[in-house]
């Protein structure tokens, strides 16, 4: 924590910002094979930092379909470093880990004007899976995911190792809007560390980190 509130003061010397200006710092863990959140909406002048929780080296490459678009790369990161960036304008930014983006370890930051009002069907359209809770975590025999949607579609729930490598399909589905509870059979895993992905309409929108006992 210490250490964060040193970078963030050293950021706002570095850009320029005061305390009491609005722009806000957001922080991504990046994991063994996610980033998480896997998207983020932000304002213009916000800043993101990305922390590694891994044993394994990863980057933090700006780019589509694994290929660098030079906007930013942080280089290979260990375990407890970061890396952040400040963005200064709006638009859509993807990323990607280069050792294991073939995996699918992506993500998205959304950049937009805070002048600018945005309606709540635009912010369902980026984000229409909310609120999601995974318990009991570490999980024995099974657990329980609950989360809420925003609007109907094909929606799809994976267990995956730390590799990137799919276990298990726990659901694929057209559902509803609405509440949601599903419940993960866990019983079969061996003991270690999973990851979950959530996936609406093909597109990544949550990923959580499941502990098998």
């Amino acid at each position: 924590m210490k250490q964060t509130l040193l970078l963030f003061a050293l950021i706002w010397v570095l850009t320029g910002l005061s305390p009491g200006s609005a722009q806000v710092l957001h922080k991504v863990t990046v994991l063994d094979s996610s980033f998480d959140p896997p998207a983020l909406t932000i304002n213009v002048g916000d800043t993101v930092l990305w922390e590694v929780d891994s044993s394994i080296n990863h980057t933090v490459t700006s780019g589509e379909g694994c290929t660098h678009d030079d906007i930013f790369d942080s280089g290979s990161l260990g375990n407890g470093e970061t890396f952040y960036f400040v963005f200064t304008g709006e638009g859509s930014f993807s990323y990607y880990c280069i050792p294991h983006c073939g995996a699918g370890m992506t993500g998205e930051v959304f950049v937009e004007d805070a002048s600018t009002s945005i309606s709540e069907t635009q912010l369902t359209d980026r984000n229409p899976v909310r609120n999601v809770l995974l318990h009991p975590n570490p999980a024995a025999e099974q657990a329980n995911l609950s989360f809420q949607l925003f609007k109907g579609g094909v929606l799809s729930v994976e267990i995956r190792d730390i590799t990137g490598q799919k276990t298990q399909m726990v659901l694929q589905q057209e559902v509803t809007a609405g509440e949601h509870n599903i419940t993960l059979p866990t019983k079969d895993l061996a003991s270690g560390i999973y990851i979950l992905q959530l996936r609406f309409n093909n597109n990544l929108h949550n990923v959580s980190k499941l502990v098998k006992r």
